[in-house]
């Protein structure tokens, strides 16, 4: 009975590592296909560098940074508030 245990332990795990190294392998071999199709199907242009690119690049301006807003802490008691309502403040434009 010992010896029936330890082979079906040894077997199991063996079994499981050769599923697992096949699992690994077949999803290799697809990502690999799906790669090379792109590749061949994606058309080849060649671009020459000096005659696209400008000679003066434009400077972009930095983006400015937003105005923050104000955070309002408040404390809750749950045992004395049930609900509690939130109203957006409307802009005075």
């Amino acid at each position: 009975m010992k010896n029936l245990l330890l082979s079906t332990f040894w077997g199991g795990l063996l079994y499981t590592a050769m599923f697992f190294a096949l699992s690994f392998l077949t999803v290799l071999f697809f990502k690999l296909c799906v790669y090379y199709a792109k590749s061949k199907s994606a058309p080849t242009e060649r671009k020459e560098p000096a005659a696209e690119k400008p000679a003066v690049e434009e400077k972009k301006e930095a983006p400015q940074p937003r105005a923050r807003r104000r955070v309002h802490t408040i404390e809750i008691r749950p045992d004395e508030i049930n609900r509690i309502y939130v109203a957006e403040k409307k802009n005075a434009s």
